[in-house]
């Protein structure tokens, strides 16, 4: 990202409700506008809760997601493979522009 002249993001911002309780700490965040989150094996295999499968923790994520984008958040993802094909800068630049959160 830096290479590539984004702007520089928020590093683990909190988004809080309108009571102040937490919605998400997120990976990254331009304006809390966009939100950018990295999606490893180990967030839906590794971390779970006692007694969650993969499939729940995935679940939790979508729900998660469906409570930063009712605040006016978009969120984007990315993986491993996005990031060794190239992909993430592209995807970054595109949002940050459709937001009007950097120049082209």
């Amino acid at each position: 990202m830096i290479e590539a002249g984004l702007p520089i993001p928020r590093l683990q911002h909190e988004f809080r409700d309108a009571n102040g309780k937490l919605v998400a700490r997120t990976d990254y965040d331009w304006g809390g506008l966009l939100v950018g989150e990295f999606d490893g094996d180990v967030k839906y295999r590794k971390h779970l809760k006692p007694g969650e499968t993969p499939f729940d923790a995935m679940k939790r994520e979508k729900e998660r997601e469906d409570k930063l984008r009712k605040m006016g958040i978009m969120v984007i993802r990315w993986t491993w493979k996005d990031l060794e094909q190239g992909r993430v800068v592209g995807l970054i630049r595109d949002w940050l522009t459709r937001l009007s959160l950097s120049a082209a």
